[in-house]
């Protein structure tokens, strides 16, 4: 057996370890003492018996406590290399990266982008994140639930964060999101956030396409507060953490599909829908059916790194053309997804797909490998295999 095993039930067994020091301080302050190290180690590590005591002595030599620690920090960086060696075996690949979409103004058209940008607070595809933009009536959210046309805006970045909007019938918009300044506030899923308003122009434009009058397009720059996922509460169990952090999002800031998933839903429809009926960032090709209701965490290419959150309980948003902005006469595809995939603990709303946040980022590109590790997701903390 390699000798790290042994080293790493030190420091990570459930058996109590107990360091003791006495620090005995003479006249001169020159004189530190330490005792004793004790571990007490399980009993059936091999090499060790119950209660055995593995002992340093160190006396009167501050170079010696240097030494000390950094000892019992090679030890644990060991240990944990190790650790992360065998976790890594035990990701398994799955499949490739089908499709990646981004969607800078929340609930308007997609970009189907064939590489992006994987950061902590979305997809960034030519200096627009994703869901950084969003429409509101008043001070309140407005999407496709209510308004179904708002899928035929169609956003095309131009670098730096500039962009044009386009919709049928309606001239071309160019907005330059760093000339505006102004805050103000708005809410989004119970939340007060400051945003930037983008002006007037933008106004008219989406009031005169949208049939309103009291529309504002604003804007979540990255220096401004954002929406804490973890603080958003449930009757059941999810693994988001303190810090997934997210502007527009229902959940976390990453949403993710598989291509036999919709497959599979279509098999069972008489009109397919489309992907982006599902408004993912990432569809992955390759996996069995709603395998990633069983995915803890998934790594893509080389480097980047997410964790599952939750899954993705669907609403009528799914109902609506993402082509023509037209809500299906029968509720497809979410009646028929109502048959077979609402899941305790979940309730009346059918599950198709899983929310992400992201744990190391970098490039995202079509055909990337996906690995996972599968499990159980427990409460805002632990992954339990």
């Amino acid at each position: 057996m390699s000798t790290r095993l042994p080293l790493l039930l030190l420091f990570l067994s459930s058996t109590k370890q107990i360091l003791l020091l006495y620090c005995l301080n003479t006249a001169s302050y020159r004189c530190v003492q330490i005792r004793a190290v004790q571990y007490h180690v399980l009993h059936n590590t091999p090499g060790y018996q119950t209660g055995h005591m593995f002992a340093i002595d160190i006396n009167k030599s501050p170079l010696g406590l240097f030494t000390f620690f950094v000892i019992v920090s090679a030890i644990k960086l060991t240990a944990l290399g190790w650790l992360r060696k065998k976790r890594g075996e035990m990701f398994e690949c799955v499949g490739r990266v089908h499709a990646l979409y981004n969607f800078p103004i929340k609930s308007c058209g997609a970009i189907e982008c064939q590489e992006a940008e994987a950061t902590g607070l979305g997809f960034s595809y030519r200096g627009l994140l994703d869901r950084h933009l969003m429409v509101i009536k008043g001070r309140y959210m407005l999407n496709m639930k209510t308004e179904t046309r708002m899928t035929l805006i169609s956003t095309t970045p131009l670098g730096g964060g500039d962009l044009r909007l386009d919709a049928p019938d309606m001239p071309s918009l160019m907005l330059h999101t760093a000339d505006f300044t102004n805050i103000i506030s708005c809410r989004i899923y119970g939340v007060n956030m400051d945003v930037i308003d983008c002006g007037d122009e933008a106004a008219s434009w989406l009031n005169t396409f949208l049939g309103y009058d009291n529309l504002r397009l604003v804007h979540s720059p990255e220096h401004l507060t954002k929406r804490d996922a973890a603080d958003k509460m449930f009757s059941w169990n999810n693994n988001t953490r303190e810090g997934d952090m997210t502007a527009f999002n229902y959940l976390t800031s990453y949403m993710m599909t598989s291509a036999s998933s919709l497959h599979d839903l279509n098999q069972r429809l008489d009109s397919p829908v489309s992907m982006l009926n599902f408004r993912p960032n990432i569809a992955i090709e390759g996996t069995p059916p709603f395998d990633e209701d069983k995915w803890l965490e998934i790594k893509i290419g080389d480097s980047v790194m997410m964790r599952v959150a939750d899954v993705c309980r669907r609403c009528p948003i799914t109902t609506v053309d993402p082509a023509t902005g037209i809500r299906d006469s029968d509720r497809q595809p979410l009646t028929k997804l109502k048959t077979y995939r609402c899941i305790p603990p979940y309730g009346s709303a059918p599950v198709f797909g899983v929310y992400c946040a992201l744990e190391k980022g970098g490039r995202v590109q079509v055909g990337d490998s996906v690995s996972v590790l599968r499990g159980t997701r427990n409460t805002h903390q632990a992954l339990s295999l």
